[in-house]
């Protein structure tokens, strides 16, 4: 290295093309992203980690993104979503698949629930505010209060016993 320059980072092949559409939709969120290293020290491989600090008043936990080999992953609030591409099960469109449900999160039209017992987190999931009818056991207060929250918060919720 010169002058205190920073190496080049080569993200792996299916890590790049998340990359490239995921900043093509949100530029915005370039400045949040990083990267995660696996392998032998002479064989490293990059992949692609992104933290967006929550814009909902009501939670403090990021919205994580990160790839693994053919895999996509978004997480907030303790839920977690994978989209991916397998051998067993194809699917060659996880990569948009992956962006669309993040337009859907930021949009508010997906709610994650999680179920809060003593302080502890019971369960969790997620719904589609627009497309899909909540479970009546997804607001169960049975096994503890049952939380929602919304990226822009307009979904939040929460239900106690």
């Amino acid at each position: 290295m010169k002058n205190g320059d920073e190496p080049k980072i080569k993200l792996e092949y299916y890590s790049e093309r998340f990359a490239k559409k995921l900043f093509k939709r949100f530029p915005q969120w370039k400045q949040y992203a990083g990267h995660w290293v696996a392998g032998k020290p002479d064989d490293l491989t990059y992949y692609f980690d992104v933290l967006i600090p929550s814009v909902n008043p009501n939670v403090s936990e990021p919205l994580r993104i990160l790839t693994k080999p053919q895999e996509v992953i978004i997480g907030w609030v303790g839920n977690y979503e994978n989209f991916a591409n397998e051998l067993l099960l194809p699917n060659p469109d996880y990569i948009d698949q992956a962006i669309e449900f993040l337009a859907k999160v930021v949009d508010d039209q997906i709610t994650f629930c999680y179920r809060e017992q003593d302080s502890k987190v019971t369960g969790s999931g997620f719904y589609f505010n627009q497309t899909e009818k909540v479970r009546p056991d997804m607001l169960s207060t049975e096994h503890g209060s049952v939380i929602m929250r919304s990226w822009l918060g307009g979904q939040d919720r929460e239900i106690h016993p």
